[in-house]
């Protein structure tokens, strides 16, 4: 399938357990190029240039299909769900109704359960576009990990200019249920595999305070503390203080999400969203702890059955309605 279009190629991956071929797509253009697994929809690579112009992968992640299929790097690039993030008791609240989960951290049902979407083969195409791009097709059953309702998602990576990747992100459903979709990938802009020499901005006055099973329990300000990022802290200072693997609510409930910087090899990561809140993880119980950093724009954790916690929306999906994620991703250099 090489040559598919003008910045769009694939080229084979691996082979999974059960024998179905992963392809690897490749978006081009200008110095960017990204790739994109059909396991899992993940974002694999995403290759730009430094301030110099030297073009490194500020993707962390395995190289290979049987390195992804480990899960040393857990969830690496891919889109999990149905629920990202953590709900309570492996059980979930939909319009009343209480349904049981499968659980896969303690009593904790962790991005969707066990068999999160990351895990699984989707369809690709052409995303159709004039811009580079490709979009993946998940059928989720009635009673996939729980959930109820046949849930049908679509992913779509465009690469609409040299510097911008956008991911979108839609589902639709046939009965009620939740949804709440986001990309895990883990970012080094340097290349060094050290979270402590970038900087991080989140534009976001509150977060959520968390338990020993990080599940939330009040809504808290970040002033005065370790966890206000609003000022692009450098991280090492942060994690002399903190480790952080916690949600953000941002304080336009959407737009800017976070601004991830690496002064030594100048590039920058601009990220903006249409979700209320980003869960920030440094990385603390990575194989190699601080080796990456995930931001993962999505509603908040628990929020089904959270009605007391002042979070935003809490995820539920009606039969003619559209889950709709935008995120943009802007990779650009600063100056020395």
């Amino acid at each position: 399938m090489e040559g598919l279009s003008s910045g769009l190629s694939s080229r084979p991956f691996g082979i999974l357990p059960g024998g179905d071929q992963v392809t690897c797509w490749t978006l081009s253009r200008g110095e960017v190029s990204v790739d994109v697994l059909d396991y899992g929809a993940r974002l694999h690579a995403l290759h730009a240039p430094d301030r110099n112009g030297a073009i490194e992968n500020i993707v962390l992640g395995p190289d290979d299909l049987a390195d992804h299929l480990t899960g040393r790097l857990p969830y690496a690039g891919g889109i999990v769900g149905r629920w990202a993030n953590r709900l309570a008791e492996g059980r979930v609240r939909v319009d009343g109704t209480v349904h049981e989960l499968a659980t896969n951290e303690s009593t904790t049902t962790l991005h969707g359960g066990p068999d999160s979407f990351d895990k699984r083969r989707w369809s690709a195409e052409p995303a159709g576009t004039d811009d580079p791009g490709v979009t993946m097709r998940l059928s989720s059953p009635d009673g996939d990990n729980g959930f109820p309702g046949n849930l049908e998602v679509a992913t779509t990576y465009v690469l609409t200019d040299d510097r911008t990747l956008s991911i979108s992100i839609e589902a639709t459903t046939d009965a009620p249920t939740v949804v709440n979709l986001t990309t895990h990938a883990y970012w080094d802009l340097g290349g060094r595999r050290r979270v402590a020499a970038h900087r991080l901005q989140v534009p976001a006055a509150r977060m959520l305070a968390v338990d020993d099973d990080l599940l939330p329990t009040s809504v808290v300000e970040v002033d005065g503390t370790p966890f206000d990022l609003r000022g692009s802290p450098l991280l090492a200072d942060v994690l002399d203080q903190v480790d952080v693997d916690h949600c953000f609510l941002l304080d336009d409930g959407g737009g800017t999400a976070a601004v991830l910087s690496d002064h030594r090899s100048g590039r920058r990561l601009r990220m903006s969203t249409n979700q209320p809140c980003v869960q920030v993880y440094l990385g603390g119980q990575l194989h190699h702890p601080h080796a990456g950093l995930a931001i993962e724009p999505q509603m908040a954790p628990d929020a089904p059955n959270r009605p007391d916690l002042d979070v935003g929306p809490r995820g539920t999906l009606h039969p003619g309605e559209v889950y709709r994620h935008r995120l943009t991703l802007r990779v650009d250099t600063i100056p020395a």
